[in-house]
């Protein structure tokens, strides 16, 4: 949900910073909070009035998460290799510090809250259900989550063995990283072999279309559990590598808006056409067309909105992205990411002791308080954990 855009640096820097991209991802993680926020209260569709779409498709941050990744790690690389290119002559950049500056930047507020759900909100959380794990006798059942393959054991657990469990909700939500993970392992690996630009390009989109006619057959034959069929690597890398391939071309588009605007407006069209017709919905089961095509089009929207900022850094909506407490949101997603259902959650305890009115002020009021418990534990991380390790992370830059 550079990672990744969730896990984009939290403080910026001249040389890595896009304007906009971090009012981007605070909209990301709003969204995604948004719909497991209104899932976990089972709040009823009817009674959100004017913010049902908006609901509705809060699943979808994911993917502007995703393409977010694909675009600022292609984008750094690339960037590397010129820096090299014009020192040594040599198109060149080196996948150790880009592997070191990953692990810096991901994995110790992962493990840490990782071992936060197992140990201490275990029991009290119902979404860190890791009793089970612990009643098995062993941590060791998490295995499948805390080397980022939890996406494949949810669709293919029985082939993991006997000794890994489902523990919760806020474990199973880390799909989205086993994915971007999983991207990272191979596509910095094909840039470093794949030196032509054209190459490069052609491959990547070749990819991305044979992830999404995956898509459609696994949907259309039932393939593992349909429902998971979206968080499967194989298939879903294309909404990441769309993002790649918008940045190796960002630099030879045209600046003349119109041609990208139409785009945008075309592809939201035909996004909002399949919603409406029930073919791109994590509501209920979608269609082969809609987890293929629809999935697509929503790589491609993100990706077209992500070479608008870039190509009208001055505009209107940049400003607005640029607005510093958006912005600032945008830089603590990657913790909110990991920590949000534990929010949802306690604030769940909190409000629901009594029954309530299921109102669109109600909703507006408890999801804020998601929001606010999200940010408070992101902050929490940032200061403790995250800081120091990106202090580190820097020295690789």
């Amino acid at each position: 949900m550079e990672k990744s855009a969730l896990v984009r640096s939290t403080h910026r820097s001249s040389s890595t910073h896009f304007r906009g991209f971090d009012g981007v991802r605070a909209i990301a993680i709003l969204l995604v909070v948004l719909w497991h926020g209104a899932n976990a209260t089972r709040f009823p569709i009817d009674a959100l009035g004017p913010l049902v779409p908006v609901v509705t498709m809060g699943w979808s941050g994911v993917d502007l998460f995703f393409a977010l990744s694909g675009f600022l790690i292609t984008s750094l690389l690339l960037r590397e290799e010129r820096r090299c290119e014009a020192a040594t002559g040599q198109v060149h950049f080196s996948l150790k510090r880009f592997y070191l500056r990953r692990a810096l930047r991901i994995l110790p507020v992962f493990y840490a809250v990782f071992l936060l759900n197992t140990y201490l909100f275990s029991g009290y959380l119902p979404c860190a259900d890791g009793q089970k794990v612990l009643a098995s006798g062993s941590p060791l059942g998490l295995w499948p989550y805390a080397t980022f393959w939890g996406n494949y054991f949810a669709a293919y657990h029985p082939l993991f063995g006997k000794g890994a469990v489902f523990p919760g909700t806020a474990y199973a939500v880390l799909w989205s990283l086993c994915v971007e993970e999983h991207f990272y392992l191979l596509w910095p690996s094909f840039l470093a072999l794949v030196k032509s630009p054209r190459l490069r390009i052609s491959v990547a989109v070749a990819i991305c279309l044979a992830m999404a006619i995956g898509r459609f057959v696994a949907q259309a034959g039932q393939a593992a559990h349909v429902e998971n069929i979206p968080q499967l690597s194989h298939v879903r890398m294309d909404s990441i590598l769309w993002g790649a391939v918008g940045a190796m071309v960002v630099e030879r588009l045209p600046s003349v808006a119109t041609p990208r605007r139409l785009v945008l407006l075309l592809g939201a069209t035909l996004i909002g056409g399949m919603v409406w017709r029930g073919d791109l919905t994590a509501l209920s089961k979608p269609s082969p067309l809609g987890i293929s095509v629809g999935l697509t089009l929503l790589a491609l929207v993100s990706t077209v909105l992500l070479v608008e900022l870039i190509k009208a850094p001055h505009s209107w909506l940049v400003r607005a992205l640029e607005w510093s407490p958006i912005a600032w949101v945008g830089r603590l997603s990657y913790a909110m990411y990991l920590v949000h259902f534990q929010a949802i959650d306690l604030g769940r305890q909190l409000v629901f002791t009594k029954p309530r009115a299921p109102t669109l002020t109600s909703f507006v009021l408890v999801q804020g308080l998601f929001v606010l418990f999200s940010v408070a534990g992101a902050v929490v991380l940032h200061l403790v954990i995250e800081r120091p390790f990106l202090r580190l992370k820097d020295r690789f830059a």
